[in-house]
């Protein structure tokens, strides 16, 4: 004789394939559980209504009958179950903070669902056997609403949805064997079956969906936590910090670095306009223009030096700059690097300098005049410009040399 925990496993183990749980290590099927209850929390005030009303009902309608006993307490047991159902939602809060064993959630899950599902299915058992019109037509409309709300509250788990409908299906089944009117019910439960027959591959499909997304959410929100981590070590280590601006031009993006480069406020730089801020501190405007004809075309801009002065200290930036778009690539502004390049421009200053003027007196060297003297020609050659060399000897130096 088969072990029936050995097929209730397999049984797991066919739905964890079809919903693509099977591929996914413990801790990420425990991270996905708890995203798929909670979609069952989400349902279920809205079930809960639902069942006190068609308690409620079935109650009125067999006040002072020869089943009114019996339909009480299967009453009491649904209110009984819904309160411990309803528990968890109550706790929700909590529930979330905290991953439980999968296993254990999961079978908590199924045989609540299995509990759920029998109840409902003693109802016709109940009340088909009495032959009672009324009450069958009743029971046949509630059982209806029952299959399609519990189900569609419990889709996200195919699992629980198959532990509901089986002893919901074996108490519709019993009550139609032991139907007085069993044309009668049977035509009405026919109807009911053929809809059930289209929940569980709905329940799977609709399940497969959601453990994509649940998977796909939870990658992302993985691949930001690691590049908030790079981002934040590349500006507490680094001499670059990033910028960001809107699809209006203002700074949407001010970071502790961003802030003192400019040796402003977060508050001051927040909202400002990108381009205005680099024209109003930038030594020469026309550094600016490379920036701002990309940014007219939508193009990226890539080392882009430009020297602002901030505070009476000149200093020199490399930017580079891309736009930045959405899933959908519409246009949201611009995400770039801003390098500060101060000691590596001063160095090739110092080094233009000593290559082109005099050390002991500053003035420009015989390379310089070379220089300036081929520029001139290549001139006189091109557009006939003419140009004269006018030969001084101020302190008679050139004797010395």
């Amino acid at each position: 004789m088969a072990d029936p925990t050995h097929m209730l496993g397999k049984l797991n183990s066919y739905f964890e394939r079809q919903i693509g749980t099977a591929a996914l290590s413990l801790s990420r099927r425990s991270q996905v559980l708890t995203e798929q209850a909670e979609t069952i929390l989400q349902t279920l005030p809205g079930l809960s209504v639902g069942t006190l009303f068609i308690v409620s009902v079935v109650l009125f309608h067999a006040w002072n009958g020869e089943l009114f006993l019996e339909l009480a307490s299967w009453s009491a047991c649904m209110l009984a179950l819904q309160w411990l159902g309803f528990r968890p939602w109550l706790r929700r809060r909590d529930v979330r903070k905290r991953e439980g064993n999968y296993y254990k959630t999961l079978r908590k899950t199924v045989i609540q669902s299995f509990m759920a599902g029998t109840c409902w299915g003693m109802l016709p058992v109940i009340v088909l056997p009495s032959g009672n019109p009324d009450l069958t037509m009743l029971i046949a409309i509630s059982m209806s609403a029952v299959l399609f709300g519990a189900t569609f509250g419990l889709t996200s788990i195919p699992q629980a949805v198959f532990a509901f409908l089986i002893p919901c299906l074996a108490g519709i089944s019993t009550g139609l064997v032991t139907s007085n009117g069993l044309a009668e019910s049977a035509a009405l439960f026919a109807m009911v079956l053929s809809f059930v027959a289209l929940i569980p591959p709905l329940s799977v499909r609709y399940a497969r969906n959601l453990v994509r997304h649940i998977v796909a959410e939870m990658e992302l929100w993985e691949q930001k936590q690691i590049i908030s981590l790079v981002v934040q070590e590349f500006e507490e280590n680094s001499s670059d910090w990033l910028w960001e601006f809107d699809a209006n031009g203002r700074v949407s993006r001010v970071t502790a670095r961003f802030a003192s480069a400019w040796e402003m406020d977060p508050e001051e730089l927040a909202g400002a306009d990108f381009v205005a801020l680099l024209k109003e501190h930038a030594s020469e405007e026309e550094a600016v223009w490379p920036i701002e004809s990309a940014l007219q075309q939508r193009d990226q801009f890539r080392d882009v030096e430009v020297a602002v002065t901030i505070k009476g200290e000149t200093r020199w930036w490399n930017l580079t700059g891309k736009p930045n778009l959405n899933s959908d690539g519409g246009f949201q502004g611009y995400v770039g690097i801003c390098s500060d390049i101060s000691k590596r421009k001063s160095a090739e200053i110092q080094i233009n300098r000593l290559a082109h003027r005099d050390v002991l007196t500053g003035l420009l060297n015989r390379a310089m005049f070379n220089e300036k003297m081929d520029a001139a020609i290549a001139k006189l050659e091109r557009y006939g410009s003419q140009f004269g060399v006018l030969f001084l000897d101020l302190d008679k130096f050139k004797l010395i040399n």
